[in-house]
């Protein structure tokens, strides 16, 4: 236990004194940007504490965020496209991309 007690030191202090290793703990991988949390989830006071509101009783998840007008992905339609049985894709070892056509790599 000594010994344990000899050789602790704190991992998140030397995160935070290290500019190199606190650039891997960011909000988003491909951007500096930082969107406040006000902005993604939707917060309520409880006795003079903020905290996330309740999703709604029907199970469907309540959130602040709206896809960009120039999403293309989030104005498609989804649907499930059968491309063949898992053991099939497995025999092949593809990549399989779905867009006008399917197409396999």
């Amino acid at each position: 236990m000594q010994h344990l007690v000899n050789t602790y030191h704190d991992e998140w202090a030397e995160v935070v004194k290290d500019p190199v290793r606190r650039a891997k703990f960011k909000q988003f991988v491909n951007t500096d940007e930082n969107i406040p949390r006000e902005k993604m989830i939707e917060f309520i006071d409880q006795r003079g504490q903020l905290r996330p509101t309740d999703w709604p009783a029907d199970g469907q998840p309540q959130t602040n965020w709206q896809a960009p007008s120039d999403d293309v992905f989030a104005r498609s339609e989804k649907s499930w496209v059968k491309v063949g049985t898992t053991s099939d894709l497995i025999q092949m070892s593809a990549h399989l991309f779905f867009t006008e056509t399917a197409s396999l790599l």
